[in-house]
């Protein structure tokens, strides 16, 4: 997948690892928002920072029930987003400009008052 290729859509990059406590406190957040509003206007991706083997990383993801998309990333994509800790969520909007980014935990209001402010700044005039 290439940001790219979701022009048009917000995308929330989630940079994660499986050994970061507050990871596993956002990413439920972020299954819970890919279920209900992930499709043709939102994209939710994971992005594991670890060095661990690829099906470890899968096998913890399998162990969490967590549904929205997860691929393996390395450290020089994480830097290559100013990512500085973890969990970093880089919301890019549908123009493909990075909107936010922030290291921490964001509650699902959170996320939905970003969302929202990017859904008004990029609604159709009319």
């Amino acid at each position: 997948m290439t940001l790219a290729e979701q022009r048009g859509k917000t995308v929330i990059l989630d940079f994660w690892a499986t050994w970061c406590a507050p990871c596993e406190v956002q990413m439920p957040v972020l299954d819970a928002l890919w279920k209900t509003r992930g499709g043709s206007e939102l994209m939710v991706l994971g992005l594991s920072v670890d060095t661990d083997p690829a099906d470890e990383v899968t096998a913890w993801v399998r162990e969490r029930e967590l549904d929205y998309p997860i691929a393996i990333a390395g450290q020089d994509l994480a830097m290559d987003y100013g990512v500085l800790g973890f969990p970093t969520l880089v919301i890019v909007d549908p123009a493909g400009g990075i909107h936010t980014r922030h290291t921490g935990v964001l509650s699902r209001p959170e996320l939905e008052e970003i969302l929202e402010q990017i859904e008004r700044e990029f609604a159709p005039e009319g």
